[in-house]
């Protein structure tokens, strides 16, 4: 079970709270977004346990449907869209496909992303958690949040873990072509006894 069967009282680390308002989805000119989300509650375990937490640090949780309808559009958009009209009757492989990514998402193979199931009572998610998409909540407002949830410790140890993973990257610059070529080519010889063979366009 990732979820306790009885929620604190009081907001602590791994708390889903309701709703939160995130001012960075509050910018669309047209006042169409939705600003309010489910989030989880990240912000350390110690600074709520020795009353050290002026803020709280949350994420946002998108309903899956919503999530998976902007993967539609973007990063995912090869999995609906071929030849620039949308896939009507999809294949064994594209199907295939959509399943695996899902898998994987689900696995956590996605850094950026992080799944949480539906609640035991079926009142909400399962959602994604988008670790670009942070809020703040002062200490005053605290007692504001309603708490829905909150995760076992196992799931809680994982998730901090991920959050500092994809927040540390340290980007480093990508290999040339030629250096990429001349390790290829000794993997050839090595393997093969002979360089890799060149490819034509």
């Amino acid at each position: 079970m990732m979820y306790v069967d009885t929620p604190p009282t009081k907001l602590q680390q791994g708390c889903i709270v309701e709703a939160v308002f995130f001012e960075a989805l509050a910018r669309d000119p047209e006042g169409e977004l939705q600003a309010d989300f489910p989030a989880i509650v990240m912000s350390p375990a110690c600074d709520f346990e020795h009353e050290k937490t002026d803020f709280a640090t949350c994420i946002a949780l998108f309903p899956f449907e919503q999530q998976l309808e902007k993967f539609k559009q973007g990063a995912w958009k090869s999995q609906a869209i071929a030849d620039g009209k949308p896939i009507a009757g999809p294949s064994k492989n594209q199907k295939a496909a959509l399943a695996n990514k899902v898998k994987q998402l689900i696995n956590g193979q996605f850094p950026r992303y992080h799944w949480f199931d539906a609640l035991p009572d079926g009142k909400g998610g399962p959602w994604v958690a988008d670790f670009q998409l942070i809020a703040s909540i002062p200490q005053e407002d605290f007692d504001d949040l309603k708490i829905i949830a909150a995760l076992t410790s196992q799931f809680m140890e994982q998730l901090p873990a991920r959050w500092v993973s994809y927040a540390g990257r340290i980007g480093t610059p990508d290999r040339g072509n030629e250096e990429l070529r001349e390790i290829e080519e000794r993997a050839h010889r090595l393997f093969f006894g002979a360089p890799a063979p060149v490819e034509t366009s």
